[in-house]
C-alpha cells in the first residue's frame, strides 16, 4: 500500500502538470486513479458502461475546468467526492427520464393516434375485406347496397331503376347489411365509409 507521501508526490506532479496545461496530467490522472474511481462509481450506479462514461466525463471536466477548480489533496479524496456527485446526478436523471417515459407511454396508450401510414394500410386491408364480403352477397342485395352507398341513390330511385317496389329495396338493403355485419363484424362501424367499388 502506498504511503501518504507517495500520494502527495504523485498528486503534486499531476496538479503541477494541470497548472502548466500539460496533457500529460490527464494521462497520469487516468493511469493512477481511473480503476479506483471506476469501482467506486460502479458500486453506486451498478452499471459498468454508465460508470465508465461517468468517470470519463469527470476526468474530461477536470481537464477542461482545470484553471477554475479548487483541488485539494489527497487528490483521490477530491475525485471520490466529485465522482459521488456525478453518480448521484446520473441516477437522479435516469429516474426522471424513466418517470417521464412512463408518463408518455401511459398517455400514448390512452390517446393512441395511429400514423397515417398505418391508417392507410388498415383502409386498404378493410377495403379488400369488404370487396370479398360484397362478392358473397346475393346479386340483388349487392346491387341495392352499391346503388345506395356508392351512388347515393334513395330507396325510391333504386326501386325505379331496378323496377321493383320500395319494400323490395328495403328488404334487399336489410339483407345486405345483415350479411355484411356477419362477415365483417369487427369492422362494421366503419364499413359504410369504405364501400367504394
Amino acid at each position: 500500500m502506498a504511503s501518504t507521501g507517495e500520494f502527495d508526490d504523485k498528486d503534486d506532479v499531476i496538479l503541477n502538470l494541470l497548472a502548466e496545461d500539460s496533457t500529460h496530467a490527464s494521462t497520469l490522472l487516468y493511469h493512477h486513479y481511473y480503476r479506483t474511481v471506476f469501482h467506486y462509481v460502479n458500486d453506486i450506479v451498478e452499471d459498468q458502461e454508465q460508470s465508465k462514461d461517468i468517470v470519463q466525463e469527470l476526468f474530461l471536466a477536470i481537464w477542461v475546468k482545470r484553471h477554475s477548480l479548487h483541488f485539494s489533496k489527497p487528490l483521490l479524496a477530491y475525485l471520490f467526492v466529485a465522482a459521488h456527485n456525478k453518480a448521484i446526478n446520473h441516477i437522479r436523471d435516469v429516474e426522471r427520464k424513466t418517470k417521464t417515459f412512463g408518463d408518455n407511454v401511459s398517455l400514448s396508450e390512452i390517446e393512441r393516434i395511429p400514423s397515417s401510414a398505418i391508417v392507410d394500410l388498415e383502409a386498404v386491408e378493410l377495403a379488400s375485406l369488404i370487396k370479398k364480403a360484397m362478392r358473397l352477397l346475393p346479386v340483388k342485395a349487392r346491387k341495392t347496397l352499391l346503388m345506395s352507398r356508392k351512388h347515393g341513390m334513395t330507396n325510391a330511385e333504386i326501386a325505379t331503376r331496378l323496377k321493383v317496389s320500395q319494400k323490395a329495396v328495403e328488404k334487399n338493403m336489410t339483407k345486405a347489411l345483415a350479411l355484411l355485419r356477419k362477415y365483417l363484424k369487427p369492422y362494421f362501424k366503419v364499413l359504410l365509409i369504405f364501400i367504394d367499388y
